[in-house]
This record gives C-alpha cells, sequence and structure tokens, in this order.
C-alpha cells in the first residue's frame, strides 16, 4: 500500500511540471505509467490472503482517496492548468482515467476477511462423533 499512497502523491503534484502542451504531454505520459502500475498492484492486493488487522490499511486507504479529491480541487496548480482551455482538456481525460483505476484498487484493499461458519453448521459439525 505504501507503493499505492505514493503514486496518489505523485497524482495530485504531477499538475506542478505542466508549462504548456509539452509538459502536459509528458504528464498525461506519466498519468499513463501510473494507471498501468496501479492496475498491476490491484491484481497483487487482491491476490494477498487475509490477515487480521488489514482493515486498518483499508481505512487508512479510504481516507487518502477522500483527501485525493479535495487536495486536487483545491490545488494551484490544478487551477493554473485549467485556465488554459487545451490543457484543460487533455489533463482532465487523464485524471479521469487515473481516477477510475482507484476504484477496483479500492474495493480490492476492502477485501473480506475469511469465511466464518454459519452457526448452525458448527453446532452440527460439534455434535458429530466419528
Amino acid at each position: 500500500m505504501k507503493e499505492v499512497s505514493i503514486i496518489l502523491k505523485r497524482g495530485i503534484t504531477i499538475y506542478s511540471d505542466v508549462r504548456d502542451e509539452k509538459t502536459a504531454d509528458k504528464a498525461i505520459g506519466e498519468i499513463e505509467r501510473m494507471k498501468s502500475r496501479l492496475r498491476e498492484l490491484t491484481t497483487e492486493i487482491s491476490k494477498m490472503p487475509y490477515r487480521p488487522g488489514r482493515e486498518k490499511y483499508a481505512v487508512a486507504f479510504q481516507s487518502e482517496l477522500a483527501q485525493l479529491q479535495t487536495s486536487i480541487l483545491n490545488s494551484p496548480d490544478i487551477q493554473g492548468v485549467l485556465s488554459d482551455p487545451e490543457l484543460q482538456l487533455k489533463l482532465i481525460t487523464a485524471y479521469q482515467s487515473f481516477a477510475v483505476e482507484l476504484i477496483p484498487l479500492a474495493m480490492a484493499s476492502r477485501q473480506p476477511g475469511p469465511p466464518h461458519p454459519a452457526p448452525d453448521a458448527q453446532r452440527k459439525s460439534e455434535t458429530r462423533t466419528p
């Protein structure tokens, strides 16, 4: 989850590097690479076995996602990008596709714990004798 956090933070600061169309294209390329890595991490996280205490990481991740939205909207860097209609169209589209990659990642991080047997099934297995 540490790598995911680094990618999310970069997702906010990437706009500070955008000055013109050339740097916007460079930022879009980096966003595409981050999306690809998020897909890989989603696969890895979804394959991880359940461990007690994992929920605290999922909650922290959900909090980080909520802060991401606010940070991006309030970022002076993104406000500067939004003032140029051509850059705005390119980067907003790239960001939206980046944000879509966060949905499966969030779901994978919230995998439920191991299934618990139904109370009736547990009682039946306890009463059986070989």
